[in-house]
């Protein structure tokens, strides 16, 4: 909830009313004083549930847009968010904005931009789950970064940052899986990169029939594309490049895949 400061803020003021409402009440009324207890206890749950149902739904709300590729509104809403953060919130949740803001900065390829927020992260020394989750993703983020600045010794060296973590007994299912499968696909894209490309086809199809999320799908889709080109298989690196080019919205990897099936000169949509 903390993430949000106008839900934030109205969570307090809110509880505040609430509370001061009943409290006055116990002065002015001959009700139980237990039954205003109640009462007070039952509005103070009450009204934290409902906002956080809120601050809930906002969160779905920015997912479907990293979802559908829609990647120009995600990251305005985030960097509306990270602007608007409590100066004095709380360190958590305050590196939460700003590692999906450089998410989808990354899949939007404004990669600049994404290391100069991934640079004003700074992120806790616990090793709770949450805190573990958010350290897998910064360091996945920075090695994409490097891959496309073509410094493949840097991303690899943040990539080994991730697998010590994965050892914790903290990182519970289903997390530790959906991060260790992030961490899987950046290497694999990192192979990719190097001319590693034996068993690659593989564990893109793979990846692309197993992850529910479809900006995941997209990117497996686009490097499976390339693990394609570099074969000289053109029929099938078409494919997948099409599907992209569909699915894609406005991230980078379907500008790259237009831009790929033009050069070929077999930019066919999709039926």
């Amino acid at each position: 909830m903390r993430a949000y400061k106008d839900i934030y803020y109205k969570y307090i003021t809110f509880a505040m009313i609430g509370a001061i409402l009943i409290g006055v009440s116990a002065g002015f009324t001959s009700i139980d004083k237990r039954i205003l207890v109640v009462a007070l206890a039952v509005w103070l749950v009450g009204n934290a549930l409902f906002w956080q149902f809120l601050a809930i739904k906002r969160k779905k709300d920015l997912e479907k847009l990293l979802d559908e590729c829609k990647l120009a509104d995600y990251v305005d809403s985030y960097e509306a968010l990270d602007q608007r953060f409590p100066k004095f919130g709380d360190m958590q949740s305050k590196a939460d904005i700003k590692l999906n803001l450089a998410e989808g900065l990354y899949a939007h390829g404004e990669f600049t931009e994404m290391k100069r927020v991934l640079d004003s992260i700074e992120l806790r020394k616990s090793t709770d789950l949450k805190d573990l989750v958010q350290k897998v993703s910064f360091h996945n983020l920075l090695a994409l970064y490097y891959i496309e600045r073509g410094e493949l010794g840097m991303a690899e060296a943040e990539l080994s940052e991730c697998y010590p973590l994965f050892d914790f007994v903290k990182f519970k299912e289903p997390k530790r899986s959906q991060c260790l499968e992030s961490s899987e696909i950046i290497y694999a894209t990192l192979q990719l990169k190097r001319g590693e490309l034996e068993g690659l086809d593989k564990k893109f199809r793979t990846w692309m029939t197993e992850v529910s999320r479809p900006l995941t799908k997209v990117i497996c889709s686009y490097r499976l594309g390339e693990v394609y080109t570099n074969h000289n298989m053109t029929e099938e690196a078409n494919q997948q490049f099409n599907f992209v080019v569909k699915y894609g919205g406005d991230s980078f990897f379907a500008e790259r895949a237009e831009a790929a099936l033009k050069i070929k000169g077999k930019h066919r949509p999709m039926l």
